[in-house]
């Protein structure tokens, strides 16, 4: 997932089970200020990202968890923690989605999840 906040976009890849801060002030030459990659402790299967201030919060669905991120600055971010998140319903793991509106964090269950 991919979320844009001012002069930055955030990116998490779950393919790469990673996450990237993007300086897209100048739209012609986005790049890259810092990236947390190949993290399977904390964002394996990263999948939907939401920015409240300057916090970060990344599902990592293989982990079962939402992971906080400190974004504050953007050339330098860190995993400030993780916290696991397990719902089941019918036996069957749901991903969790995550949005930020102004202050605020909202979680919410999407469809089922097969592994």
């Amino acid at each position: 997932g991919i979320v844009v906040s001012g002069d930055y976009a955030y990116l998490a890849a779950w393919a790469t089970s990673s996450f990237a801060v993007i300086d897209i002030s100048d739209p012609t030459t986005p790049s890259i200020t810092d990236s947390i990659l190949g993290d399977t402790t904390n964002l394996n299967w990263a999948h939907h990202v939401a920015v409240v201030g300057d916090r970060a919060y990344v599902t990592a669905i293989l982990n079962d968890a939402i992971t906080t991120i400190n974004i504050a600055n953007k050339a330098n971010i860190s995993v400030i923690e993780k916290d696991s998140i397990v719902i089941q319903f019918n036996g069957v793991n749901k991903p969790i989605v995550i949005r930020g509106l102004g202050d605020s964090l909202f979680t919410y269950l999407t469809m089922p999840l097969t592994r």
